[in-house]
This record gives structure tokens, C-alpha cells and sequence, in this order.
């Protein structure tokens, strides 16, 4: 192994950095950024996804009796939410592309900010549970 003295490393180090120019750096930041934003959209929507599971999961077993430490009015409003998403009857027709889905996610998400606390509160019964 070579030694090398701080005045051959800092004139390596500058040499090397030499060879790139600023535009370089500039589209390795921009590729981050839109990996980086790519997979913070995944990571979202599979979130999203585990929350509903667990949001009907928790609405099951408070029907079979296995969970009742969430408020009954949470519980009558993930019922309204699973009613008004499964009823074809909304304020925006499903039947419209795109657009009718909107309300449907927007209840969703409103409802999931609104038990966002006994969610986490069920999710810790269930862990302890298992």
C-alpha cells in the first residue's frame, strides 16, 4: 500500500473532481429526484392499500366481537364509507371515466384521516395479538 502525503491526496482529489463539470452533477441530482419521487408514489399507494386493508380488517372484527376498543361512531362511519363506495348511486357517477372514481377516493381518504389514531390503536392490538 502507497502512502501518500495530504498535498498528493488533495491534488488527486481536485484533478478527479476537475473532470466533471457542473452540469454533471446537476442531472445526477435531477435522475435522483425523480427516482426518489418514483418511489415515494409507490410507496404511498402501497400504503394506502395497507391502510384499507386494515381498516376493513378492524370493521370485521369489531362485527365478530374480537376488537371493541374503537368508538361506534368510527365504526358507523368506515360502514358509511363502505356502503357509499360500493353504492353506484354517488354525487359523480361511477359510470363517468376517471372522474366518477374521484369521490369515491376522496371519501376514502377523509375517512382514513379521520381514524387515522384508532387505526394505529388496532394496529398495535393486532401486533400484540399475534
Amino acid at each position: 500500500m502507497k502512502i501518500v502525503t495530504e498535498k498528493e491526496a488533495r491534488k488527486s482529489i481536485l484533478e478527479e473532481t476537475g473532470k466533471h463539470n457542473d452540469s454533471d452533477f446537476g442531472k445526477s441530482k435531477h435522475t435522483s429526484d425523480k427516482s426518489f419521487q418514483k418511489i415515494s408514489r409507490k410507496s404511498s399507494l402501497l400504503q394506502l392499500l395497507l391502510d384499507l386493508k386494515d381498516l376493513f380488517l378492524m370493521l370485521k372484527d369489531y362485527c365478530t366481537g374480537k376488537y371493541r376498543e374503537v368508538p361506534f361512531w368510527i365504526i358507523v362511519s368506515i360502514a358509511g364509507v363502505l356502503i357509499y363506495v360500493i353504492n353506484p348511486f354517488d354525487l359523480i357517477a361511477d359510470v363517468i371515466p376517471i372522474i366518477g372514481l374521484i369521490d369515491d377516493v376522496i371519501v376514502l381518504l377523509l375517512c382514513l384521516a379521520l381514524v387515522k389514531l384508532d387505526l394505529a390503536k388496532y394496529r398495535k392490538w393486532k401486533n400484540r395479538k399475534l
